[in-house]
């Protein structure tokens, strides 16, 4: 997956994300060429070219990924330019795409893939392989956490709800959130939040109960528990983005180390998807990002009763 070289591309906004994706294990794979922002030059690297005005940027730029990295509240403007000067052209934008007050009714056909890192992490695709079929879970347990708590200018419900909904998309295809009867919410604060409910499917498949964690403590850390009806527990634990820690059955946990990161996994993708090698999945459907923006929504609402 690791390209011969870097790919050139372009960056509206410059803060926390654009800084992760152009250090650490992305150095290599991406060479930001220009960059749309309104810091001080000083902030910026030296080697990218500095556009005050995205207009400019696509003007001057036209075919070169171009990747939205502003904070969510800005990120409708930069993707309806992108999309009224290259309709056909894919963005990728961090999420959370959708948030409370900022729905793109007028941008349905923008095509734009949204950073769900986890959905296609080799992490998430080794355990989902030892996973049984849906129809003998008993209940889900998702917990996520994040070590770096900082101000947001939005719920942050918004932004642990889109990874919940791609985790549990990618265990669980063709979950909807209508099918969630919420029973409680518990530990409501300001750093932890649970959410419980039972997902109601077909008769054929029948119901699991679905247990949904998340907020910030001292480190980031991933952990999912399938139990069956006949008893089994499958665990899977992420401490550090390139191991896995996997355990089913109650059997000795095995951990294993994984070549990349689920944001290279991630943004590796984009690539190929913009360069039409593979083809387009959930991460660029906007009925996808609204589902992942409904859940967002339940989640708040319980945190806030």
């Amino acid at each position: 997956m690791q390209p011969s070289k870097p790919r050139d591309i372009n960056i509206i906004g410059w803060g926390e994300w654009a800084r992760k994706i152009t250090s650490g294990s992305l150095a290599g794979i991406v060479n930001v060429k220009s960059i749309c922002s309104r810091r001080d030059e000083s902030e910026l690297p030296v080697t990218s070219r500095l556009y005050r005005d995205v207009e400019d940027l696509l003007e001057s730029e036209p075919t070169r990924p171009t990747l939205v990295l502003t904070g969510p509240p800005a990120h409708h403007e930069a993707i309806n330019l992108i999309h009224r000067t290259r309709p056909d052209q894919l963005i990728y934008c961090e999420k959370p795409y959708l948030i409370e007050g900022c729905q793109p009714k007028s941008m349905a056909s923008a095509k734009v893939f949204v950073n769900y890192q986890w959905y296609s992490s080799i992490q998430l695709g080794k355990f989902n392989k030892l996973l049984p079929d849906v129809s003998e879970w008993q209940s889900l347990e998702v917990c996520l956490y994040s070590g770096r708590e900082r101000l947001r200018d939005y719920s942050i419900s918004f932004d642990f709800g889109p990874h919940l909904y791609s985790i549990i998309q990618r265990l669980r295809p063709g979950f909807c959130n209508l099918g969630l009867d919420p029973s409680e919410s518990v530990e409501k604060g300001t750093t932890r939040h649970s959410f419980h409910a039972t997902y109601r499917e077909s008769a054929q498949v029948g119901n699991f109960d679905i247990s949904l964690n998340y907020g910030f403590e001292n480190s980031s850390w991933l952990s999912i528990v399938v139990v069956t009806n006949s008893g089994n527990i499958y665990r899977m634990r992420v401490d550090n983005p390139l191991t896995i820690s996997i355990s089913a059955n109650e059997v000795q946990t095995q951990c294993y180390k994984v070549p990349f990161d689920p944001i290279t996994v991630s943004l590796q993708e984009f690539f190929l998807m913009y360069d039409g090698c593979i083809a387009h999945d959930c991460r660029s459907n906007l009925r996808f990002h609204r589902e992942a923006f409904e859940l967002s929504q339940l989640l708040d609402s319980y945190r806030k009763t």
